[in-house]
């Protein structure tokens, strides 16, 4: 067996314990945008949610950032009505105006696609937050996608979910793993069935 392969699996496996499957892309971005889709798939709900702050690449979908009452505001000419209105935009690191917000819509929310430490505002006190989301997903049956483009093997040399035992359903990784070469990876969780 190639050996470059098995330490890949290897560290794939101890950084990202909860992954029963991995798919590879070209990119984060891209990783980001098929885990949108392998969401509609598999919950057929109509919203996405998102934090203020969080950077997931150039995907239309998630173009957007919040006026002050928290109504989406496009960042670019050129992206689409429906995507705005299919969008819900949630404070990071506030429970309960987060809770206040998902509620109105909880029963038609598909996904929920965070930053769990961002790159723009990184953090250490993000655990109570991050625990916040995981059960309320749970709770709701809304897929919880973990971005961790930036955080994944940068975090203490591990993630951010594995650091604060938190199992998303579906994760996004980047370039780190291409030792800075263009990739993307997607890793599914095997609970994400039960959704």
């Amino acid at each position: 067996p190639n050996i470059h392969a098995l330490n890949f699996s290897k560290t794939i496996k101890k950084v990202f314990p909860n992954f029963s499957k991995i798919i590879f892309c070209n990119s984060g971005t891209e990783s980001v945008f098929k885990s949108l889709r392998i969401s509609r798939a598999l919950n057929k709900k109509k919203y996405i949610a998102s934090t203020v702050g969080s950077w997931h690449g150039s995907v239309d979908q998630l173009l957007f950032y919040p006026d002050n009452k928290f109504k989406t505001k496009p960042l670019s000419d050129g992206l689409k009505n429906l995507d705005k209105e299919n969008l819900i935009i949630i404070p990071y690191g506030d429970i309960d105006l987060s809770k206040k917000i998902l509620n109105k819509k909880k029963n038609n929310i598909n996904c929920l696609i965070i930053e769990p430490i961002q790159a723009s505002l990184p953090s250490k006190s993000s655990k109570k937050y991050l625990k916040f989301l995981e059960n309320y997903c749970k709770k709701n049956k809304i897929i919880l996608i973990f971005d961790e483009i930036i955080t994944g093997m940068r975090s203490y040399k591990n993630s951010v979910q594995n650091n604060y035992k938190i199992r998303p359903d579906i994760t996004t990784i980047g370039k780190i793993f291409g030792g800075g070469m263009p990739i993307g990876i997607i890793g599914l969780n095997n609970k994400i069935k039960n959704k």
